[in-house]
């Protein structure tokens, strides 16, 4: 069974729905009786008619999408790993990295050294 043709009044439809009032897909394809997906690309063919590649399909507009966010995501978690290694190099070249985590005396100093200014204070 072929695909119903697209109509003047279905593409004009499309383009006010999608275009100027946002209507999801999913709403737009109850509407005209189609598939959201069937939907998305006539709005593409009508956006781009002189375009020669291939449309790409609801499921590969959502792949990019997260792919694109997952890049994102994941080049903001390598700076912050790579922030958190040079503070941490940073504490240990200049040997107080126990004081930052565990509230140690700097070096040269003792929790004893610490008891005693506090006694002359």
């Amino acid at each position: 069974m072929a695909p119903r043709p697209w109509t003047k009044a279905d593409n004009d439809l499309l383009l006010d729905w999608y275009g100027l009032k946002h209507i999801g897909w999913g709403s737009i394809g109850l509407k005209l009786n189609r598939t959201p997906q069937a939907c998305a690309a006539q709005y593409q063919r009508l956006q781009n008619p002189q375009r020669e590649k291939p449309f790409m399909t609801l499921s590969e507009i959502h792949d990019a999408r997260l792919t694109e966010r997952g890049r994102k995501r994941e080049a903001e978690r390598e700076a912050r790993i790579q922030a958190a290694t040079a503070r941490a190099e940073a504490e240990l070249a200049e040997g107080r990295i126990t004081s930052t985590y565990f509230g140690d005396p700097p070096p040269g100093w003792s929790a004893l050294d610490r008891k005693r200014k506090v006694e002359h204070a």
